[in-house]
């Protein structure tokens, strides 16, 4: 673990490229010293291969990040605090018991304590690997050639300090993905991004954090072609002035997920400058502290599709706007305005789409403590009913869906029983009974065994075994019910 400089042009594979006379190895800090190094292997000298040392044994010029505290005096030596995970260079060593781990950097910045000039650059083939951190000067500091589709893992970037002194240009026409952090540049007023996409490929960046340390310009990625810049997850720090990604072309930045913070003013996490494409899904959305702090910002005629956000206003601004009359911008998802009457979307004009899912939109109504809200037929979280719990043919939620609930008039529910707005009226009678089984004798039996003879004495002789629990009928009864039936009907002509 060393400092190392180039002294000449060359691969970096070539130990006569190095003043030490040997390639880079675990954990060095590489300058190039203002000279083109062309990395012609697989660069491993990071990542997870990065040592940890002793706080006596650190190099000045040297990259580290504070693993244990431990007596010793860290901001003695190049740290702003003395906090486990501060990355900090070195500026000498310090006595006591801590730690740091060893970062490799490769960097276009100056060091005079290891004897480095600033500028030069390094270039790599998207066909190689590579693991190590990139730290820009007054240069960019590494350029990506190629057509591969590699993925960089634990590669943190860092903008330069000089007008387009990237951190990283992006030439690839293949798909590269990093895993790591992403910081602008600290140039005000110039574009020293992070990452420069300058090709028709694709940069994605997995659950990284995009930050910007600038006041204006220097952001964390910059879409400058027809490209795609892929965010998945990531989380935006950015500074007031500078966003942590701009559109600034024709191409498409995609972001999914995360948390999307608005600023303390003119710096919004997605900006979409130019006629390219923007969109947003999944993820939540909310107003910074200040007029201009969005949390996405649609400045031109380019298109803008939000999908599924949750959008909420601050008392400072809306979490999106827009200024554009022209511009095609399309959104769903919750919209929560802010009780003092600040919109959460605040453009000149937009859509919600074929097919708005779950929406609801929370607007002021007071202007001090309540609102009210607005929602679509698919909208729950007010307990909408199900259509099978309303009314067979009723039209409800602005007409948009229909009941199916079948509900029985009262007359042909049993006296009594709840049903509708009232109670059941129908009552079994002795006729209704007695029309029921005559009308019966008239029907056909499909299907069904007509039972002989035998079967209906059977029955009946077999009931006289059973016990008779209601009134026995009287003699009287039994007459007249003979004399009513006698040589006509059912009885007729019977012996009894």
């Amino acid at each position: 673990m060393a400092t190392q400089r180039a002294t000449s042009a060359g691969n970096w594979n070539t130990a006569g490229t190095w003043a030490s006379g040997q390639v880079p190895q675990n954990g060095d800090t590489v300058y190039a010293n203002g000279y083109a190094v062309t990395i012609d292997e697989a660069v491993t000298i990071g990542g997870a291969n990065n040592p940890t040392v002793a706080s006596a044994a650190l190099v000045a010029g040297q990259w580290y990040q504070i693993n244990f505290v431990g007596t010793s005096s860290w901001t003695n030596i190049g740290a702003a605090n003395n906090n486990t995970n501060t990355v900090f260079l070195a500026t000498g060593t310090t006595a006591g018991t801590g730690t740091a781990k060893a970062l490799a950097t490769i960097s276009t910045l100056a060091n005079a304590s290891a004897g480095a000039a600033a500028g030069g650059s390094f270039t790599i083939d998207s066909a190689r690997s590579f693991s190590c951190d990139v730290r820009a000067g007054s240069t960019v500091c590494l350029t990506i050639t190629g057509s591969s589709s590699p993925t960089y893992t634990g590669v943190n970037i860092y903008g330069g300090n000089v007008a387009n002194a990237h951190g990283i240009l992006n030439n690839s026409t293949g798909t590269v993905t990093f895993n790591g952090y992403i910081v602008g540049g600290s140039m005000s007023g110039s574009y020293a991004n992070g990452i420069y996409h300058n090709t028709n490929g694709t940069i994605t960046l997995n659950g990284g954090t995009i930050s910007s340390v600038g006041t204006t310009g220097a952001g964390g990625v910059f879409n400058g072609s027809a490209g795609t810049v892929n965010l998945n997850s990531c989380i935006f720090n950015q500074s007031s002035g500078v966003s942590g990604v701009t559109n600034n072309a024709t191409g498409t930045v995609n972001i999914v997920g995360g948390t999307l913070n608005g600023s303390s003013g003119g710096a919004a996490c997605a900006y979409n400058a130019a006629l390219g494409t923007l969109n947003v899904s999944g993820a939540v959305l909310n107003g910074g502290t200040s007029s201009s702090g969005q949390a996405v910002i649609n400045y031109s005629n380019g298109a803008m599709t939000l999908t599924g956000n949750t959008y909420n206003a601050s008392a400072y601004c809306a979490a999106v706007s827009g200024t554009s009359a022209t511009a095609n911008v399309t959104i769903s998802g919750n919209q929560n305005d802010h009780v003092s009457g600040v919109k959460a979307v605040y453009v000149a004009k937009y859509k919600l789409g074929t097919a708005p899912s779950q929406m609801v939109i929370r607007t002021a109504l007071d202007g001090s403590s309540t609102y009210f809200s607005f929602y679509g037929a698919d909208y729950s979280g007010f307990g909408h009913p199900a259509v099978t719990d309303v009314r067979a043919g009723t039209l409800y939620a602005a007409n948009n869906l229909t009941g199916t609930l079948a509900v029985p008039s009262a007359s042909n529910v049993a006296l009594g029983i709840a049903v509708d707005n009232t109670v059941g009226a129908a009552v079994l009678t002795d006729s209704a009974v007695a029309a029921a089984v005559w009308a019966a004798s008239n029907r056909t039996l499909t299907g069904l065994s007509v039972p002989s003879a035998a079967d209906i004495a059977a029955a009946v002789w077999s009931s006289t075994t059973r016990t008779i629990t209601t009134p026995i009928p009287s003699t009287s009864d039994v007459d007249t019910l003979l004399s009513a039936n006698h040589g006509t009907g059912a009885w007729g002509n019977r012996m009894i």
